[in-house]
């Protein structure tokens, strides 16, 4: 359950109260008491120490290899640089031997980490700095139209590298569980926004995040189109890119899907069916017909109906 859902329920707000609660509570993200550890990482100036681990990159072959076998082009990814941390005795200790990637703020500064480690006999493979925040690749445009969520940094720096054009901005969660508050302020400063695409795995909890983050975002913006992508059972976009031609991102979004409500999900079916049945009364197909154009009228899809006249002449329910 992410932080949203589960302040959410915590409370028994609604979503957007949830989401006013958490939103006065971004400037506080650090806690008032730290570890002297935690301390120390805060002082850091992680853009520099970015900067740093970009050139080391650039003097390690291990590390190039590495971003080649997981089809990821680093000197495609324009103005959005990988860095490597090779150094011993590193302050970055926990980043050791992971190619890294800077999470931006609003203004475009790294100001955290995500590490990738290299290693095939590490345990661990994933490492964030702590107290994480920021964006990765970075806060979305003001004019941006289109955006593609997806899991992991890997697969947003794949998408980024390549060379395809995707009509779309990026931007990752961290994990199924990961839509922050950052995330959903960022979002709902797009004036221009016209569609959200959730870029998941095609593995079951890729499946529910659909579903779950589909419904909320939904919800949050009723006049944005969600869409999802049918991403290739038990994939993820880096191991889709690694095994296909890069044409095949074009078309998977080409084939994307309007997300639907539960209620519409029963609907759409029955509206589908009254074109080709004979059978049903004029009152249920009127009834079956409105209910599913009230509900597509909250939406920017637009939809096709038949258009037979509206009166109901008797009672009849349809079980949603």
């Amino acid at each position: 359950m992410d932080v949203i859902s589960l302040t959410q329920k915590k409370l028994n707000l609604s979503t957007h109260e949830t989401l006013n609660y958490l939103t006065q509570l971004i400037p506080a993200i650090h806690p008032t008491t730290t570890k002297p550890q935690e301390m120390q990482e805060e002082k850091r100036n992680y853009h520099e120490d970015f900067e740093q681990m970009q050139s080391s990159l650039l003097n390690s072959s291990t590390a190039k290899e590495y971003l080649k076998t997981r089809a990821i082009d680093w000197q495609a990814i324009k103005g959005l640089p990988v860095g490597y941390n090779a150094f011993k005795n590193s302050k970055f200790n926990y980043l050791r031997g992971c190619v890294t990637f800077g999470l931006l703020d609003k203004n475009g500064k790294v100001v955290s980490m995500y590490g990738r480690s290299i290693r095939d006999n590490d345990k661990a493979k994933h490492y964030y700095t702590p107290n994480r925040q920021g964006l990765y690749p970075s806060y979305p445009s003001s004019s941006t139209r289109k955006l593609i969520l997806t899991e992991s940094v890997i697969d947003a720096a794949t998408l980024l590298s390549l060379k395809e054009d995707l009509e779309a901005e990026v931007l990752v969660l961290y994990g199924t569980n990961g839509l922050t508050p950052e995330h959903v302020h960022a979002i709902q400063q797009l004036p221009e926004l016209e569609e959200i695409i959730l870029f998941f795995d095609g593995d079951q909890a890729g499946k529910q995040a659909n579903e779950k983050h589909g419904q909320f975002l939904q919800e949050l913006l009723p006049n944005v189109i969600i869409s999802t992508v049918t991403t290739l059972e038990d994939e993820d976009i880096n191991s889709i890119a690694q095994g296909h031609e890069p044409e095949i991102f074009i078309q998977l979004l080409k084939d994307k899907k309007t997300f639907l409500f539960s209620s519409e999900e029963k609907l759409a079916p029955m509206v589908q069916e009254l074109e080709v049945n004979q059978k049903s009364s004029t009152e249920e197909k009127n009834l079956i017909l409105t209910t599913y154009a009230l509900i597509q009228a909250t939406r920017t899809t637009s939809v096709t109906l038949p258009k037979p006249p509206i009166t109901i002449s008797k009672e009849v329910s349809v079980k949603i």
